[in-house]
């Protein structure tokens, strides 16, 4: 039982500043502040011996596979939504409309209050009939920067907990503006929580614990972000969206809090519960939203507000009771990845878009993959919980399974993190096109697995007590 792991923050580093928009690599990747750059030279071959329409038909050892290319989808899908986004904001202001969620300002500079290195709060920055007002950073990576705002339109209407993204290029923005309108078009809001709320729980206005009075609609953000604006410059674009909590903390500002006030790995009840809310929400965007996200990782997994999540409704709402996934620059729409008529869950791409230390099984044996770079970056954020480092796999030499490096503890519950690793990490059965351990079903039935535990004795009471004493240990913001 080895409790030295690897430093977490060693991976985070939030100084860097914005660089200048025009100097940036085409990459649509934001905030990849842990992501390890990828040894092109690894990357596994293919032998492609046919090629009809938007699909690959690829030779691997003995076998064949039909697979989209990532890249060239990805390219195709960030021009197409730039493009219909400006031609939306342009119709709008033809036709005597005001647009309030897409402007086309092509012709101007993005603001330069917006390249600081960094924000004092209380700044104005006016987008262009859009004012916002400053409240603090949320996060800064190597192609853009991300702050929590006030935002009052020209109508004088505001919106707090706005979040602003900026980036250049803007083509991926404008991807991810049209995921999150999609995913917030086929996934209903009662579909994001697993547990039932009564109708006197959603008209009880509460106080949650770190943020503001609000009504208890308020205080559920959702499990994803919704899209509120665009806007198109020159030198790069910003996006509005809604924020899942005033701090812009994630899983790995959970494990350094716990480390770093000498408490020890988090506790397992807390590792237990983020897994289960990381299951419920990779079930719907999967099955509901039909939307690979494609970078699932620690620090995308933003703490939010959530009286459901923790199953106790007389309990008032406690911070970081639930997750927000974020930053779908990277994501794939299976209803529109192929014009074929298939299964949108059974279709597969080739390309291993993951860093090294998050290549999914299949990259790994150089086949086609799905849903699993989703499910893969499920696993390694709950390692980390766990384990307070990055996950490696290692393939078992007699059983050829795949499983976590590092072993269990004796006292966690081994039968849960065993079947959880052992489903999500693997291929099972001979035929590839399905893989029967990333498919939604899987994930409901180890969410139920995972809840049905949490619901035993007064495990929920003890969560809650966990997670308001991990609220006095988290900083303020990042």
């Amino acid at each position: 039982d080895d409790d030295t792991h690897d430093d977490m923050s060693d991976n985070i580093n939030l100084s860097k500043p914005l660089s200048n928009p025009n100097d940036m690599h085409d990459d649509g990747r934001f905030g990849d502040i842990s992501r390890i750059a990828k040894d092109d030279g690894d990357d596994a071959s293919h032998n492609i011996i046919a090629l009809s329409g938007e699909t690959l038909l690829l030779q691997n050892k003995d076998e064949l596979y039909c697979a989209i290319e990532y890249d060239s989808l990805h390219n195709n899908d960030m021009e197409i939504a730039y493009q219909t986004a400006m031609e939306t904001a342009a119709h709008s202001v033809s036709d005597g409309t005001q647009c309030s969620l897409l402007r086309d300002r092509r012709g101007c500079h993005l603001p330069r209050l917006l390249l600081q290195k960094t924000f004092q709060k209380g700044m104005e920055i006016d987008l262009g009939g859009f004012t916002t007002t400053v409240k603090n950073e949320l996060g800064r990576g190597a192609n853009g920067v991300v702050i929590l705002c006030c935002a009052e339109s020209d109508k004088g209407n505001v919106e707090e907990n706005v979040a602003l993204k900026v980036q250049a290029p803007a083509g991926c923005l404008a991807w991810e503006h049209q995921v999150l309108q999609t995913i917030e078009e086929r996934v209903p809001q009662f579909h994001c929580s697993t547990r039932r709320v009564t109708r006197r729980s959603l008209t009880r206005r509460k106080r949650c614990r770190g943020e503001m009075e609000q009504t208890e609609e308020a205080a559920l953000p959702g499990p994803f972000p919704r899209a509120l604006s665009f806007f198109a410059f020159g030198d790069g674009a910003v996006l509005g969206m809604t924020a899942g909590s005033s701090s812009g903390l994630n899983l790995v500002d959970i494990v350094n809090a716990h480390r770093l006030t000498g408490g020890g790995p988090v506790p397992e009840l807390i590792a237990l519960h983020y897994t289960a809310r990381m299951l419920a929400h990779l079930e719907n965007l999967h099955l509901h939203g039909k939307i690979l996200h494609c970078d699932v990782k620690p620090d995308n997994w933003v703490l939010a507000n959530s009286k459901a999540a923790c199953g106790i409704e007389d309990n008032d709402c406690i911070y970081g009771s639930d997750l927000m996934l974020v930053d779908f620059g990277r994501a794939i729409d299976l209803m529109t990845a192929t014009k074929d008529d298939c299964e949108p869950l059974d279709i597969k791409f080739i390309g291993d878009i993951a860093a090294r230390d998050m290549s999914t099984v299949a990259m790994r044996e150089g086949i086609p993959w799905g849903a699993d770079i989703d499910t893969y970056g499920l696993c390694a954020s709950s390692y980390c919980l766990l384990f307070s480092s990055h996950m490696d796999v290692v393939q078992d030499s007699v059983s050829k399974r795949w499983r976590p490096i590092k072993p269990l503890r004796r006292h966690w519950n081994k039968k849960l993190w065993n079947t959880l690793f052992d489903t999500l990490l693997n291929l099972d059965g001979k035929d590839q096109k399905k893989f029967a351990g990333s498919h939604p079903n899987s994930l409901r039935a180890l969410r139920k697995s995972f809840e049905s535990y949490l619901d035993e004795g007064s495990r929920r009471k003890e969560v809650w007590s966990l997670l308001k004493r991990q609220n006095g240990i988290l900083p303020k913001r990042r």
